[in-house]
């Protein structure tokens, strides 16, 4: 058999050190029950379990590994898998909407990389499919053919990547301290403490409040440096937390689609295809305004977890450079600096 425009199939199976990284995943989802069994039966009890369990769990795994593999072929997409159960999952590539690439730490430190398919699967938030850990070039590979898969007579555009936006640290940082969605996370991660502190017994949270309270200035001057190291700490968390998510953020032109790369502890790429978009948003925040910033996004339907089909183009850059970008992601588009139309009189009450 033959894969789409008549090329060979492209076959491929999960990497051998797969098996930490489901070893991992499966011990995650086990750490409540773990807790239940030790706190119920003891150590006693949860070692000879451990010491039983190790070994088939472990033969598990290996056998999960084994019955893993891919392939693209007649136009399609198929993943074999199951250790007790044999499933097949086959995809069409003409509903394939985006082949996004990941790399979390621990894949990072074994040289491996996940990838999730994304398909026109009715508006779910999870991936269609997914590779635990494969090589780099064998999600390259991939990619390149799910992605360029073209109906018969049809000549897909290739030509070398172009850069056509990159973050810097300092605009990064600059984007945090600027969005409301970092400066107020540290907000949140203190509620979240505080509520937790608040179920622990013996009146953990009011000793803790009473301590604060009683090392809190007392004076205005005082109270203004305070609020002022408060403020400040929140605004560098802000940048910390831009930087984490969005650092080395490149997004790429590359012809009949678009890729973008972010992040430091989870290195993520992600592609769109041109023909799927449906519009550019261009979004700030008036603290934004004030420092002539922006954000770009890109309106595409299928995008797995994105806000509302929103997928980042810049996270932050230069309200001066928004035209050229919109322009260099969808010529057609009009100017976004253009004045718009006003809602007549009459309707403003009705609004």
């Amino acid at each position: 058999m033959t894969g789409a425009a008549g090329e060979p199939p492209l076959r491929g199976r999960l990497h051998p050190l797969a098996v930490l990284v489901l070893a991992r995943r499966l011990l995650g989802e086990s750490v409540v029950p773990l807790l239940v069994l030790l706190v119920a039966a003891g150590p006693r009890v949860l070692v000879p379990v451990a010491l039983v369990g190790a070994p088939v769990l472990l033969a598990y795994l290996v056998l999960a590994w084994l019955r893993c593999e891919y392939a693209v072929e007649e136009g399609s997409l198929v993943v074999r898998r199951g250790v007790v159960g044999r499933s097949t999952r086959v995809v069409p590539l003409d509903r394939i909407r985006g082949v996004d690439v990941r790399q979390p730490l621990l894949h990072r430190a074994l040289g491996l990389v996940q990838v999730e398919v994304e398909a026109a699967a009715g508006g779910s938030r999870r991936a269609e499919l997914t590779l635990a850990a494969v090589r780099p070039a064998q999600a390259e590979a991939l990619r390149e053919r799910v992605l360029t898969a073209a109906p018969a007579g049809a000549a897909a555009a290739v030509r070398a990547p172009q850069e056509l936006y990159r973050a810097g640290v300092p605009l990064l940082a600059l984007g945090g301290m600027t969005s409301g969605r970092y400066v107020l996370s540290p907000l949140a991660v203190l509620a979240l403490l505080a509520n937790v502190a608040d179920d622990l017994p013996g009146g953990v949270e009011e000793r803790l409040l009473g301590g604060l309270l009683e090392r809190a200035p007392g004076s205005a001057g005082g109270i203004a440096v305070l609020l002022a190291a408060l403020a400040a700490a929140a605004l560098l968390l802000a940048a910390v937390g831009s930087l984490l998510v969005d650092w080395r953020f490149t997004l790429l032109d590359e012809g009949e689609r678009l890729a973008a790369a972010r992040g430091l502890v989870t290195r993520r790429t992600v592609s769109l295809d041109r023909a799927r978009i449906r519009g550019v948003d261009v979004r700030d925040t008036p603290v934004r305004r004030v420092a002539g910033l922006a954000s770009v996004g890109a309106v595409a339907g299928g995008i797995q977890g994105g806000e509302g089909g929103r997928a980042t183009l810049a996270p932050v850059l230069a309200a001066a450079a928004v035209p050229a970008l919109v322009r260099a992601v969808d010529p057609a588009a009009p100017d976004p600096g253009a004045p718009l139309a006003r809602h007549p009189a009459a309707a403003r009450p009705r609004r």
